[in-house]
């Protein structure tokens, strides 16, 4: 993520914690020196389901769903201070799953 002209790289062995569900996501990451949280709302609506190839099949797959008008409040802590709370109204949120094959 950047936020101003810092890049905060949450990487192993970063803790990520995730919840998905009914139109919510919840994701929560932590490092010594960061806290991150993002929550996403799809606002009640429906996503769009959007084909994935699968080549070796020849055929396509419905298993990514986009919330492409969602909402999205973040909040970016240093050593547990607040550096950046904010909000999207405009925001795309997705789940998709991997296909097998």
């Amino acid at each position: 993520m950047r936020l101003g002209d810092e890049v905060i790289r949450m990487t192993p062995p970063a803790l990520v914690r995730s919840q998905v569900g009914d139109g919510h996501w919840r994701i929560r990451a932590f490092t010594p020196l960061y806290q991150i949280w993002l929550d996403g709302d799809a606002g009640g609506r429906d996503p769009h389901v959007l084909p994935v190839p699968l080549p070796g099949q020849r055929r396509n797959v419905d298993t990514d769903f986009e919330h492409l008008a969602g909402r999205l409040h973040c909040v970016v802590r240093k050593f547990g201070r607040v550096v950046f709370d904010g909000t999207s109204e405009l925001t795309g949120l997705e789940i998709g799953s991997r296909p097998a094959g």
